[in-house]
């Protein structure tokens, strides 16, 4: 898939956003997901896993529990 990015810039050129496509936008949103996973995964076979609670205070704050 080939990506189309639509560059938001300054009056100097300078790039300060983008806009893509819906697609390209949740492709991204999944590898970072993944990747995100592979760290959790990678802490904890070294044994540095985080606390239940603190787990379950950030899915309250986000709204998800």
């Amino acid at each position: 898939m080939k990506a189309i990015a639509h560059y938001i810039v300054d009056e100097k050129g300078k790039a300060k956003g983008v806009i893509l496509g819906i697609r390209a936008y949740k492709k991204i949103l999944q590898a970072l997901e993944e990747a995100e996973d592979r760290r959790a995964i990678k802490a904890v076979s070294k044994g540095k896993s985080v606390p239940y609670s603190l787990i379950e205070s950030r899915l309250k704050k986000d709204g998800l529990l």
